[in-house]
């Protein structure tokens, strides 16, 4: 994987981190550390699957076994799930956005010739860029009224415990 992809990857990977964490605290879920890690890992593990396709199968069992090794530490199973249930919701919504943020376009330019020019045949990453990756990401995710509304129905869920 180029470096422009790499960045790529480590930037949708941290900002589906980093909104879950801020969701669940502007919606005042209360989380121990076994749930803020099944949260995390769940959000992760959504926008890793959607980056390295050909490492799903390893990527969601490292998931499911984060969410096993938080059962055994007490964690109760219905906050358990709703919040890897949080966790997917807002990595998905990372990943619709990495389908638009324009890493998918093509180079039909030419190549400039001459003097003091790169001189080769497969440039890398011409158009990084143009990618949108994470600025406009935080601005577009910090105020979804759609996840909002989806999280308040998970958070209605944990507190009826």
């Amino acid at each position: 994987m180029p470096p422009p992809r790499i960045a790529r990857a480590y930037a949708l990977v941290h900002i589906s981190i980093y909104d879950v964490l801020l969701t669940s605290k502007n919606l005042e879920i209360n989380t121990s550390p076994g749930l803020e890690r099944a949260i995390i890992t769940s959000a992760a593990s959504e926008v890793l699957s959607y980056l390295f396709q050909d490492k799903i199968n390893k990527i969601k069992k490292f998931a499911l076994s984060q969410g096993i090794l938080e059962r055994n530490h007490d964690v109760d199973k219905l906050n358990l799930s709703s919040a890897i249930q949080l966790g997917q919701t807002v990595g998905k919504q990372v990943v619709m956005y990495a389908k638009k943020d324009g890493s998918n376009s093509v180079f039909n330019g030419t190549v400039p010739t001459g003097d003091c020019k790169w001189k080769g045949t497969n440039p890398l990453e011409p158009m990084a860029g143009q990618w949108n990756t994470y600025y406009h990401l935080v601005l577009r995710f910090n105020h979804l009224p759609l996840k909002l509304v989806i999280l308040k129905n998970i958070k209605r869920k944990c507190n009826r415990l």
